[in-house]
C-alpha cells in the first residue's frame, strides 16, 4: 500500500510540481500533503480519498482501519485485517482471515451466518435473529457447540447446556457411520433399535446388545436400584456380591428406609442355588426358603392339578405329587388319585416306614406295597390301641400276641346248615368212637401239632365247631328218641305184668 501511494504521488509531483508548489511535503523517505480532497487514478472525478479505476495490486499486507466494502470478488494471498468486512459476492482467502473482536469471553468461538448475511459468534446477537416469525428459536445458535474434549460453560452466560433437537425429530447418535442410539421425540431411548414407546411413556429399549455393570461400590458389587419415590436410597435393589458365605451371586434387597427394608430377600448363587429370605444355606439343595417366622412356600392351583411334583431324573418318572385338593401320591404316581395319600411301588417294596430316632436302623412300623404290615413295639401295654371318641380303648393288640376286643365279627363263606338236611349222612356213634380211638381228634379237624404249627383259621374253625355242635344235636335227638322208645317199652311191660 505504501509503494502504491509513492507511485501515485510521483506522478502527481511530476505533472503538477510547478503549478502546485508546496502541495507535497517530503519528510525523509515519506511524502505527504494536507489536501482535504480526493485522489483519482484512472479517473478525473474521484469519489473517495483514493479512487482507482482498474486493478490495484498489493503484494504484501493490506491494513484497513475501518471497513472494506466490495461489490465484486476479494482475493488475497496474504492477510486481510479490518473492522467490518461487507461482501456482497464471494470472499476467497488463501491465507488468514483475522478478526480483531468477536465479542467478549473466550478467545475461540464458532461463527454463524445470520439470515441477513452477517457473520456472528455464538454469543452475539442481531435484531430479529431470534424472531419466531423468521423460523428461528433459542436452540440455534445459542446452544453451545459440541467439541471434542467438552465445553467451557463458565463465563458464557449460558444456563442451558443441553444438546439435541428442538423440533419433532429424533436425536440420533452414530458410530462408524451406523446409527447406534435413538432418543425419540416421546423420550424413549433405544439402544440398537429405533422403536417408539408402547406404554404411553418413555421407555428404554435394548436390541441385540448387552447391558454390563462392573466394579464395586461402598456396599458391594455393581448394583441396579429401582426408585419408587418412597425412600431416598431407592425402593428395590439388585446387586452382584463377589462373596456371600464363600458363594458369589445376585442379591435382591430392599434399601434402607423403604417399606419392609431387608437384605437377601432372594439370593441366586453362581452355583445355581437359590435362597429366599436368607443368605445361601450350607446345603446342597438348589432351593431354600426361610419363612422369617411365617409360612414358607404356598402353591395355589386347581383341585385336580399338581401343586408340587418330583421326577426321578434317572428314569424321568414322577415319584411324588401333591394336588390342589390335598391328595398326595408317593412312588410311581398315576393320574387322579382316589385317596388322600397313595403309596405306590413295586412289590415287595416298603411303602411306609416308622423308625425311632434313637434306633434309626430299626423299623418299628412297616407297610409294604403288597399290603403286608409289620409292627415292632417294646411297649408292654400295647403295640396297637384303638380308642373311641371318649378315649376308651375298644381294641388292643400287644406285642406278646394278645388281642383284646369288645366284639369280634368273623366273616365266613358258608354255614353248616347242611347237617340238618335229610340226605346228610351222620356218622354213627360206633364209627365216631373208632375214629377218635385211632386219630385222637374229632373228624374234620387236624391234629394238635398242626394247629400249633400253623395256627387256627378262625372262620374255618368256627364253621367246623358249628358242624360238630349240630352233629351232637342230631346225636342227642337220636338218643332222645331211643330213650323215649325204651321208656314206652318198659311202661308197656309193667302194665302187662300187672294184668297177670
Amino acid at each position: 500500500m505504501k509503494k502504491l501511494g509513492l507511485f501515485i504521488l510521483s506522478i502527481l509531483i511530476s505533472n503538477n510540481y510547478n503549478s502546485q508548489t508546496n502541495t507535497w511535503t517530503v519528510s525523509g523517505n515519506d511524502i505527504f500533503n494536507t489536501n482535504s480532497g480526493n485522489v483519482g487514478v484512472g479517473t478525473n472525478s474521484p469519489q473517495y480519498k483514493l479512487d482507482v479505476s482498474g486493478d490495484a495490486r498489493v503484494t504484501n499486507n493490506l491494513f484497513v482501519g475501518a471497513g472494506i466494502i466490495t461489490t465484486g470478488t476479494v482475493n488475497s494471498n496474504g492477510e486481510i485485517n479490518g473492522g467490518n468486512i461487507n461482501v456482497s459476492s464471494n470472499l476467497t482467502v488463501n491465507g488468514n482471515l483475522n478478526f480483531s473482536s468477536l465479542g467478549s469471553g473466550t478467545k475461540f468461538k464458532p461463527l454463524y451466518v445470520t439470515p441477513s448475511g452477517n457473520i456472528l459468534s455464538s454469543l452475539e446477537t442481531e435484531p430479529g435473529w431470534l424472531d419466531p416469525a423468521q423460523g428461528f428459536n433459542s436452540c440455534n445458535p445459542y446452544s453451545n457447540p459440541w467439541r471434542v474434549g467438552g465445553n467451557i460453560i463458565t463465563g458464557t452466560g449460558h444456563t442451558d447446556i443441553s444438546a439435541g433437537t428442538c423440533d419433532n425429530f429424533d436425536f440420533i447418535l452414530k458410530s462408524n457411520g451406523i446409527n447406534r442410539q435413538w432418543i425419540k421425540t416421546d423420550g424413549t431411548i433405544g439402544f440398537g433399535t429405533n422403536i417408539g414407546s408402547n406404554t404411553s411413556g418413555p421407555e428404554y429399549r435394548f436390541n441385540q446388545g448387552v447391558i454390563r455393570l462392573q466394579g464395586t461400590n461402598t456396599y458391594g458389587g455393581p448394583q441396579v436400584v429401582f426408585d419408587g419415590g418412597v425412600s431416598p436410597f431407592g425402593d428395590w435393589g439388585i446387586e452382584y456380591l463377589p462373596n456371600n458365605n464363600g458363594i458369589p451371586g445376585l442379591n435382591f434387597w430392599k434399601p434402607f428406609a423403604s417399606p419392609n427394608s431387608a437384605n437377601y430377600l432372594v439370593f441366586i448363587g453362581d452355583d445355581g442355588r437359590m435362597t429366599v429370605g436368607d443368605q445361601t444355606e450350607p446345603s446342597s439343595s438348589k432351593f431354600n426358603v426361610d419363612g422369617w417366622g411365617g409360612d414358607g412356600i404356598r402353591s395355589k392351583v386347581n383341585a385336580s392339578t399338581k401343586a408340587y411334583s418330583v421326577y426321578n431324573k434317572s428314569n424321568s418318572l414322577e415319584s411324588f405329587a401333591v394336588y390342589g385338593n390335598g391328595k398326595t401320591q408317593i412312588g410311581i404316581t398315576a393320574a387322579n388319585p382316589s385317596a388322600l395319600i397313595t403309596l405306590t411301588g413295586s412289590s415287595p417294596d416298603n411303602a411306609f416306614e416308622v423308625r425311632n430316632a434313637a434306633t434309626p436302623n430299626n423299623i418299628n412300623f412297616l407297610i409294604q406295597t403288597d399290603g403286608s404290615a409289620i409292627v415292632k413295639s417294646t411297649n408292654a401295654l400295647f403295640a396297637l390301641d384303638v380308642k373311641d371318641a371318649s378315649n376308651t380303648t375298644n381294641f388292643r393288640v400287644k406285642s406278646n400276641g394278645f388281642v383284646y376286643a369288645r366284639e369280634v365279627r368273623v366273616m365266613t363263606s358258608g354255614f353248616p346248615d347242611y347237617v340238618f338236611d335229610k340226605n346228610y349222612k351222620l356218622l354213627s356213634i360206633k364209627d365216631m368212637d373208632s375214629f377218635i380211638l385211632k386219630n385222637k381228634h374229632l373228624p374234620g379237624f387236624e391234629s394238635a401239632d398242626y394247629y400249633i404249627t400253623n395256627g387256627i383259621n378262625t372262620s374255618e374253625m368256627f364253621v367246623k365247631q358249628q358242624e360238630t355242635i349240630e352233629n351232637l344235636t342230631l346225636y342227642i335227638i337220636e338218643l332222645e328218641k331211643r330213650l323215649s322208645a325204651l321208656e314206652k317199652n318198659n311202661a308197656f311191660k309193667k302194665n302187662k305184668d300187672r294184668e297177670h
